[in-house]
């Protein structure tokens, strides 16, 4: 969320204090002989200096207010996906909304939780395989009738600080699309295999 590479970042205290909780005093490190080093205070032992310079650049450019844009941006994007999906009677949404990730679904009560996530599973293998829009796919745990089960989810994560309505617009179209494609798909098996049995199994 600081907008550097993976391998960059920093933590933040409120309260100065809590730093000195980290503070390491194994002699192999330090000579603990009252100087002040800073390499004390790290969470990490050693750091090459690229991250330490990424996350300093980020900040500097940025400031509190650039963040506070951004951040507030990918939000907003997130509560508008939250809103096109409960405004649907197929989708539903898996959890509280808390930061810019968000778990859906499609969903019909007509069809077992089991065939639920096959047409989820196929959607989102289809949408991959177009390449026009992507949402990252999960099996995650949720709570189901009271009951903890694994089951498939979309999961969107606004980031890019120029992504528009029209984007999340496109990209849930696109689930869409491939939620439809898997239930015709499936429809057709389904008159094939009745057709079949109508035709004496031939």
């Amino acid at each position: 969320m600081l907008y550097t590479h993976y391998n960059a970042g920093c933590i933040l205290f409120k309260n100065k204090q809590d730093h000195y909780l980290l503070k390491q005093t194994a002699d192999y490190l330090f000579k603990n002989d009252g100087s002040c080093n800073l390499g004390q205070f790290r969470v990490e032992g050693s750091m090459g200096l690229e991250g330490a310079i990424q996350t300093w650049a980020s900040l500097f450019c940025l400031g509190k207010k650039g963040y506070q844009t951004i951040l507030q941006h990918v939000l907003d994007l997130t509560e508008y996906l939250e809103g096109k999906i409960k405004a649907t009677t197929c989708f539903e949404v898996l959890h509280k909304r808390e930061m810019n990730i968000l778990c859906f679904r499609y969903y019909n009560p007509e069809f077992s939780e089991e065939v639920n996530n096959e047409i989820n599973k196929e959607a989102q293998k289809r949408m991959y395989d177009t390449g026009k829009a992507y949402i990252s796919n999960e099996n995650q745990l949720h709570t189901i009738a009271g009951e903890k089960k694994k089951i498939e989810v979309f999961r969107a994560i606004p980031m890019h600080p120029w992504t528009k309505r029209e984007d999340i617009d496109f990209a849930f179209e696109e689930v869409n699309n491939a939620i439809c494609s898997t239930l015709s798909d499936r429809e057709k098996y389904f008159q094939r295999s009745i057709a079949s049995i109508k035709n004496g199994g031939a």
